[in-house]
């Protein structure tokens, strides 16, 4: 060896050994809240026929409001609300899972490896192209996604 000498306790010490970010986390299960197309249309009629007052009248004592009471019963019904109209679906998200990877794409790479193991060629190149482009359009609609959640706050 040249110019480095290594002794055996040395050198066992110095290495480590890569773990995997996959591995060394765990998939974490999460619920998210999914709007139908008609769910906001839904909830503002539900709001349309509330009477708000009522909230008022049932946090006011002796001419006094209590604004604790008041906040926490209007949120609680919009929440009510919110649940009534949504659906509320449990996902698992990977350490190694891109954050454009969506439901679009995973069905275009299921295509383009059904192309793949038919031996079609010709299949193959269009669902390729097509994985291709739906990877831009999700990137693109992904970074417009994470502009806005900065331009609007």
């Amino acid at each position: 060896m040249h110019g480095l000498t290594c002794y055996r306790a040395d050198r066992d010490t110095a290495l480590s050994a890569y773990r995997p970010l996959l591995k060394l986390t765990k998939p974490v299960q999460k619920e998210i809240t999914v709007w139908s197309d008609d769910a906001t249309s839904t909830l503002q009629d539900c709001f349309q026929c509330t009477d708000w007052n009522m909230f008022g009248e049932a946090a006011t004592y002796n001419n006094h409001t209590d604004l604790h009471e008041y906040t926490e019963t209007v949120t609680a019904y919009i929440k009510k609300c919110t649940d009534d109209v949504t659906v509320t679906k449990t996902i698992t998200t990977r350490a190694n899972q891109k954050p454009w990877m969506t439901a679009e794409v995973r069905e275009l790479l299921k295509t383009r490896d059904d192309a793949f193991r038919s031996g079609d060629k010709t299949a193959l190149k269009t669902a390729r192209a097509n994985l291709s482009r739906g990877i831009k359009q999700a990137k693109r609609l992904c970074a417009q996604k994470i502009n806005n959640h900065f331009t609007d706050s």
